[in-house]
């Protein structure tokens, strides 16, 4: 789960220490934008659950994930929100460096890739400008607005049909 939120000084630390969760800024392109990341893991009966009613939301969420939607006072979720996924992520490490490649998958077969870094605020800038040399010399570009990536899962997503059972 992700939110956007103002300044992470403001974010209830107890809540990312339970989820392993993290407070962040995500940098696309030129833009920086400051999100609470709280993480869990579903097994395929808990998906398949969520797919084909039988398991809640809330019941799927992390207890961290479900106190900050309550202290964010966007729990219960409105009525007329509707399920998009699943989707599929799946995260590479190398050996050595400190990248991370994502590979995403939407219902409809959609795909994309993302390179990403951690680092210091203050360092966005450098880690930036060599990453997109390192990716240069081995033949990737980014694309022309980074952002145009989120906007284009999340239509995706809009556009696919209700979920099916399974994520395949």
């Amino acid at each position: 789960m992700k939110a956007k939120v103002a300044d992470c000084a403001h974010v209830d630390a107890s809540l990312l220490r339970a989820s392993d969760g993290k407070c962040e800024a995500d940098v696309h392109g030129e833009e920086m934008q400051t999100v609470v990341s709280l993480e869990a893991s579903l097994d395929e009966k808990t998906v398949q659950g969520l797919l084909d009613g039988s398991v809640g939301l809330a019941s799927a969420l992390h207890p961290a994930q479900l106190r900050y939607l309550q202290s964010a006072l966007a729990w219960p979720l409105a009525p007329e929100m509707r399920p998009l996924g699943p989707i599929r992520v799946d995260s590479h490490r190398p050996a050595k460096g400190k990248w991370v490649a994502e590979l995403w998958q939407a219902p409809g077969g959609e795909r994309w890739a993302e390179v990403s870094r951690k680092t210091e605020t203050v360092d966005v800038a450098r880690v930036r400008k060599a990453m997109l040399g390192e990716l240069s010399k081995a033949g990737l570009e980014p694309c022309a607005d980074a952002s145009s990536t989120t906007e284009s899962k999340l239509r995706a997503l809009l556009a696919a049909p209700q979920p099916t059972p399974g994520i395949r």
